[in-house]
C-alpha cells in the first residue's frame, strides 16, 4: 500500500474508528523519506484529529486500546520532526563502504543502500503552522509534567531536521528560556562524554565540572554526572592525578540537589563496557561498601524524572540487585519500597530467597508496589 493510499484509509477511519489502529500502522510502515507537502498536511490532520488537537477526537475504544491509538498518532507526529535515519546512517554507510572496499557481498537482510536524508517540502511558515498545535499541546502540559517536553526537544537537537529543528529551538527559547539554556549546556556535556576524548586536569575538573553536579537544573546535573563518570572510565585526566574512585562516589552521595540523577549519570559514565556498573565497582573496589553507597544515594528521596541526558539511578539499581534478596530487604527497611519492588520483580523467574521479600512488598498499601509483587508471586512462586 502506498503512503497516499494509507492516508486515504486513515482519513476514512476517523469516522469509522474500527480500523483506525490498522490504518495508523500502515501509515507508519508506508511513509517514505520523501513526503509531499500535501501529504504532510494530511498526515498531521489525521494525527491531530486522533489527539483532539484540531477538533473533537473520534470515538476511540476505552482504556488501553484507545490509549494505544493515541500513542501511535503521537509517534507519527513526533517522528515527523526528526531525521530518524541519523541514528543509523553513519553505521550503515560504514558497513556498505567496507563491503565494497574489501570486495565482499553484503549479507542477506543487511542494508544495501545508504540511509536517505529526509526532506521536508515546506517553507518555515508552513512548517511552523503545522507544528504549532503539537507545541501548544506540550506547553499546556508544563504545569503537570514540567520536564516532559525535554526529551522531544533533545531529540530535535540530536537528530535535526530542517526547518523543524530551528522552529522547535526557537519555541523552547520563547516558552521556557531556562530549559533552553539548560538543554544547550547539557547537550554539550553529553557530546564531550560520548566523544570520550576531552582531557582535563584534575584541577580543571574540580573547578569546572564538579560545580555542575549541583546545578539547579536536573538536565545539566545529570549530564555533568555522565561526563564526570566518563573522565574516570577513560582515564581522561592529564598532567595530574585524580582523587580515587571511592572519593568520587562519596562526593556524589553528598551532592546537594539532584543526588540520584547525578548518581545515575555517573554510573552511566563509568559503565564503559556496558557490563553493569555495580559489578564493575564491586570488582574494582572490594573494600568499598557499594550497597551502603546505594542506600545513601537513595536516602535523599528526590524524584527521578525521565531525562534524556542521564540514565536513572533506579534503573541501574534494579538491574544490579535483582538477585540480591538480602539487600532488597534492606531497601524495604529503609523505606524504599518502589525501588525494592523494581529489583524483586525484574527477573521473570523464580529467584532463590526472593519469595519472603515479595510477600512483604505484596502486603504494602501502595498499589504500584503491591500489584507487581502480587503478580510476580502468582506467576513464579505459587507452585
Amino acid at each position: 500500500m502506498s503512503f497516499g493510499e494509507a492516508l486515504t484509509r486513515a482519513e476514512a477511519a476517523l469516522t469509522e474508528t474500527e480500523g483506525l489502529e490498522a490504518a495508523l500502522s500502515e501509515l507508519k510502515a508506508s511513509r517514505p523519506p520523501e513526503v509531499k507537502a500535501a501529504e504532510f498536511r494530511r498526515l498531521f490532520h489525521v494525527c491531530y484529529r486522533v489527539l483532539g488537537l484540531n477538533g473533537p477526537p473520534p470515538a476511540l475504544p476505552a482504556d488501553w486500546p484507545g490509549e494505544r491509538i493515541r500513542r501511535m498518532a503521537a509517534e507519527l507526529i513526533t517522528t515527523s520532526f526528526f531525521d530518524e535515519g541519523a541514528r543509523h546512517r553513519a553505521h550503515v554507510q560504514h558497513a556498505i563502504t567496507r563491503a565494497v572496499a574489501l570486495g565482499r557481498e553484503i549479507p542477506a537482510g543487511a542494508p544495501a543502500e545508504p540511509v536517505p536524508v529526509p526532506h521536508v517540502p515546506l517553507d518555515s511558515d508552513e512548517a511552523r503552522a503545522l507544528a504549532r498545535p503539537w507545541l501548544d499541546h506540550l506547553a499546556a502540559a508544563f504545569a503537570d509534567r514540567p520536564l516532559a517536553h525535554l526529551s522531544f526537544c533533545w531529540t530535535a537537537r540530536e537528530f535535526p531536521l530542517a526547518p523543524f529543528a530551528q522552529i522547535i529551538d526557537a519555541w523552547l527559547a520563547e516558552v521556557a528560556p531556562a530549559d533552553h539554556a539548560a538543554l544547550h549546556r547539557a547537550f554539550a556535556l553529553s557530546t564531550l562524554a560520548e566523544q570520550g576524548s576531552q582531557r582535563l586536569t584534575w584541577e580543571n575538573c574540580v573547578a569546572e565540572v564538579l560545580p555542575q553536579l549541583e546545578d539547579p537544573h536536573p538536565l545539566v546535573a545529570g549530564a555533568a554526572g555522565v561526563y564526570f563518570g566518563t573522565l574516570y572510565a577513560f582515564e581522561l585526566f592529564t598532567r595530574s592525578t585524580p582523587n580515587p574512585l571511592p572519593w568520587a562516589l562519596d562526593h556524589i552521595s553528598a551532592v546537594k540537589g539532584h543526588r540520584r540523577i547525578v548518581a545515575g549519570g555517573f554510573l552511566q559514565g563509568i559503565d564503559a563496557d556496558m557490563g553493569g556498573p555495580f559489578d564493575m565497582l564491586q570488582k574494582e573496589l572490594p573494600r568499598f561498601d557499594v550497597q551502603g553507597w546505594v542506600l545513601e544515594v537513595l536516602s535523599k528521596g528526590d524524584e527521578e524524572p525521565y531525562l534524556p541526558s542521564a540514565q536513572s539511578f533506579w534503573f541501574y539499581v534494579h538491574e544490579g540487585f535483582c538477585h540480591a534478596p538480602a539487600f532488597i530487604t534492606r531497601m524495604i527497611d529503609a523505606g524504599h519500597g518502589w525501588e525494592a519492588m523494581m529489583c524483586a520483580t525484574e527477573m521473570q523467574a523464580r529467584v532463590e530467597g526472593m519469595a519472603p521479600v515479595l510477600e512483604r512488598l505484596a502486603a504494602m498499601e501502595d498499589p504500584e508496589v503491591n500489584g507487581p509483587a502480587q503478580r510476580t508471586l502468582k506467576a513464579h512462586y505459587s507452585h
